[in-house]
């Protein structure tokens, strides 16, 4: 027992003489390296920038609706008595939609006739005087002012008669006004009453949908609304009706702005279906093929522009005289609209330019890097970590390690050798020596 107790006190001397050395050899192997080759540089990928082509498609949202919508109200106030129709019912032309207790425009019917009666009753009077007058004043037994009131009392009952008859139509009107009718072949869209309800003159009773759904409405902000022209032809999706497409052509476009700075423009649906109805949304594409992007646009990744205090910039690659080295230089730039192909660079980008799309936080202007054209593949390829504590524990796993263990966790973790002693890398690699059995 004494002679292995020996050597095992022999065998941990020279591990803890030996290993110092070690990592200083490695220590000043690999400055030495490092020196030789340089710092590593930083890979970076980047695209070559080209000139976008003229034509821009833009997609916008609107609403369908049909060619002719109205808000039907009474022309007289008064209470509802009845209500003949319910919302998705078509209405034919002349149907009773809503109709008004009628007694007291009845009533003022009645009273307005015998008005009537009494001032035609009045008229006849005052004609006949009138031409008694004249009789006389001919046969010089009456005096001209007599014959000119007898004519002036004529003509104002002529003119009462003529007042009694305007207001007898006016109650009729009013009478007949009491009964909501369309005109034209409609679907109901809602009902904005009930029963015994007093509803004034102009108020609204129901919303009717009259012709076909053959329009689209959409509001165009002001960068594109020069671009529009009428006549011109879009492309329409309805998300209700998936898988079925449907053109149209510029109807109307708006001369003043609404709210947000867009313009009111109507389509023209050409083709018609039957799930097509007022009030459903949709998506117009519009093809801009001349004269919508200026000569000179790039199109970058948005990635690739960044934006601080000083504005929004590029990192551009610069050539060196070693080959897959490039040096970074900082581009201010001035953009333009998002597109399906990514975001317009006006100015600061000439076709050609290796811009730098990844990368772009850990780089600045001056800065060597490794150029990296290629994407890198994550599942393929994986980067290789260097968080040091992601090494595993070599005490954890319960098992003895041989020396040589110990390279996995670098020089700086095994500087103090009361780390890997801790650990208990060398003590268990000693004791699994079989000279010690």
């Amino acid at each position: 027992m004494k002679r292995i107790s020996d050597k095992f006190s022999i065998r941990q001397h020279f591990l803890l003489a030996f290993v110092p050395a070690l990592a200083l050899s490695t220590a000043c192997g690999g400055s030495n390296q490092e020196q030789a080759t340089g710092p590593a540089l930083r890979p970076v990928r980047y695209v070559v920038a080209s000139e976008a082509s003229t034509g821009r498609v833009r997609t916008l949202s609107g609403t369908s609706r049909a060619g002719q919508e109205a808000r039907l109200s009474f022309d007289v106030g008064g209470t509802v008595q009845a209500i003949h129709v319910k919302v998705g019912d078509r209405l034919r032309p002349g149907q009773v939609i809503a109709r008004l207790d009628p007694r007291n425009y009845e009533l003022e019917l009645q009273k307005t006739r015998a008005s009537l009666i009494q001032v035609e009753a009045d008229e006849r009077n005052a004609r006949a005087a009138y031409l008694r007058v004249r009789n006389l004043y001919e046969s010089a037994n009456a005096s001209r002012s007599e014959l000119d009131s007898r004519r002036a009392a004529a003509e104002s009952s002529d003119a009462l008669v003529a007042s009694a008859l305007r207001s007898l139509e006016i109650a009729q009107l009013n009478l007949a006004d009491t009964e909501l009718t369309t005109a034209d072949p409609c679907l109901v869209a809602s009902v904005e009453i009930e029963v015994r309800e007093n509803v004034q003159a102009g108020q609204t009773v129901v919303d009717v949908v009259c012709g076909d759904v053959n329009e689209v409405l959409l509001a165009v902000p002001e960068s594109l609304i020069t671009d529009l022209e009428k006549g011109m032809q879009v492309e329409i999706h309805f998300n209700a009706i998936p898988r079925v497409d449907f053109t149209g052509e510029v109807a109307e476009v708006g001369v003043t702005s609404t709210e947000g700075a867009t313009f009111a423009v109507v389509l023209k649906v050409k083709e018609s279906h039957r799930h097509l109805r007022s009030g459903l949304a949709a998506e117009v594409t519009f093809h801009f093929t001349g004269g919508t992007t200026p000569t000179g646009v790039i199109i970058l990744p948005p990635v690739a522009v960044g934006q601080d205090s000083q504005g929004r910039f590029v990192f551009s690659v610069g050539q060196t005289n070693e080959p897959g080295v490039g040096i970074i230089h900082r581009r201010p730039v001035v953009v333009g609209d998002v597109t399906a192909a990514g975001l317009e660079i006006i100015d600061g980008v000439s076709a050609g330019d290796k811009i730098v799309t990844a990368g772009v936080s850990m780089i600045h202007d001056g800065m060597r890097v490794r150029l990296d054209s290629e994407p890198r593949d994550p599942a393929v390829n994986p980067p290789r970590s260097e968080n040091r504590e992601e090494v595993r524990d070599v005490a954890s796993e319960g098992r003895s390690r041989s020396l040589s263990t110990s390279r996995t966790y670098g020089i700086a973790d095994c500087a103090s050798f009361a780390i890997c002693s801790r650990d208990g890398v060398f003590g268990r690699a000693s004791r699994s020596d079989p000279q010690l059995e």
